[in-house]
Parts: C-alpha cells; sequence; structure tokens
C-alpha cells in the first residue's frame, strides 16, 4: 500500500484499510487494472467515542441552556406574555417622567418598554448575560439617557424613589418583596407583577385572565 499525493492506493481485496482514512482512495486490482473512487473515507467510531460524543453534545446543550435561562444565578428566564405586557404598562400610566424600576430585569424587554413610554427607567438583574444583552438593546434603541440596567440583587435595590415597580418573580420571593416595598416605597406608588400575587394583600387590579396584578402602596400609619 502506498500513498501518493493524498491518494491512498490499496488492494481491492483488503478487508480493511485504516491508514486511508481521510484520504480519497484508489484501488488496484490484482490484474493490475485501476479505478478511482471520490469516496472520502473516515475510521469507524467505537460504542466508547460514540458515547463521548453523545456526553460531550449533552453537556453543551445543557451548559448553553443553564447560562442562556439564568439559572446559574438563582433564576430561570421566561418572557412576560406580549398582552399582559401591555396591560401592565397601561395600569402603571401616565409613565412619562416618572421613576420605574424592575426587579429581576432579564434581557430587559419591561425597561425598553418603560423606556419609550418617557419613563426614567432602571433594571436590575444579577446575571451578567442578561445584563449585557439588556445595555446592548438599550443603546440599540436610543433609550441611553432614559434607561439604565444595574448589576445587582433586586432585594438590595433601594426603592424609596421608585414611583412605579414592575416584577415577574417567583412565590418564595415575593414574600421577601412584600415587606421590602411596604418599608421602603412611598405612599401611593405602584407594584406591578405578573402571574404571582402576594399573599394576604388584597390587589387594586387584578385580571386573571392576564395574570396581571397591581398594589397601591398604602399611607403609613404614624407610630
Amino acid at each position: 500500500m502506498h500513498n501518493y499525493f493524498g491518494y491512498c492506493f490499496i488492494d481491492r481485496e483488503a478487508a480493511s484499510f485504516p491508514s486511508c482514512a481521510g484520504l480519497h482512495v484508489e484501488t488496484i486490482s490484482v490484474d493490475g487494472r485501476k479505478s478511482r473512487s471520490s469516496k472520502f473515507l473516515t475510521p469507524p467510531l467505537s460504542t466508547g467515542g460514540i458515547i463521548a460524543v453523545v456526553i460531550a453534545s449533552a453537556a453543551i446543550v445543557i451548559l448553553f441552556t443553564i447560562i442562556g435561562t439564568g439559572f446559574l444565578w438563582g433564576a430561570g428566564y421566561e418572557p412576560v406574555d406580549r398582552k399582559s405586557l401591555k396591560k401592565m404598562l397601561e395600569i402603571a400610566e401616565p409613565l412619562e417622567g416618572r421613576q420605574v424600576y424592575d426587579l429581576g430585569s432579564g434581557y430587559g424587554r419591561i425597561v425598553v418598554e418603560a423606556g419609550r413610554h418617557g419613563a426614567a427607567v432602571t433594571g436590575f438583574e444579577m446575571d451578567p448575560l442578561k445584563v449585557w444583552w439588556s445595555r446592548r438593546a438599550i443603546q440599540r434603541k436610543g433609550l441611553a439617557g432614559r434607561a439604565t440596567i444595574v448589576r445587582e440583587n433586586l432585594l438590595a435595590a433601594d426603592l424609596s424613589r421608585a414611583d412605579v415597580v414592575f416584577v415577574f418573580l417567583w412565590p418564595g420571593i415575593m414574600e421577601k418583596l412584600k415587606a421590602k416595598v411596604l418599608q421602603e416605597m412611598k405612599p401611593g406608588s405602584l407594584v406591578v407583577s405578573y402571574y404571582h400575587m402576594f399573599k394576604n394583600w388584597k390587589a387594586d387590579f387584578q385580571d386573571d385572565k392576564l395574570e396581571v396584578y397591581a398594589y397601591r402602596i398604602p399611607a403609613r400609619t404614624p407610630a
């Protein structure tokens, strides 16, 4: 068997030709006649090799899923339904010139929409990938002077200046957030939640079909 200018010459009678892997093949029969094949030979994978490829592929898919959805930073990601988002913005109107916060802002969809409505809006997000993406979206939409993203735990955010707070969170964090908004937000300011409600707090607005709920911060009772 000889390798010549990238071609592998083999005996047609040979049972296998491992050294021809990855080469175009020209065969020579026992009577000396030549025939050229354009077949590109590759070595067969062993069972162990196939398993390794499957495992590696699955690991890559899982890694990108985890990074993309944000589970490395304690929360998954699911966008707000389009009709529900429209209702959330309607409830919070007028937004022009008001201080609006989005807690757990994800990829910045609510931040961008509130900015388009004239609000001075700040999104709080821990996932660095979502923070980067959101900031790019703000730049692309021409909202750099009106909208911003802060990489910070939403429970550490100072809510004292907020007129409206948007949230789409999970039940456990909603319980912690309830005490925070009642303590920090101004009386008369508004919390608008998608999907989850605050326990033991009657909503001022409730749309069960769109799963949108709004809560007005009550006046504080003097100590």
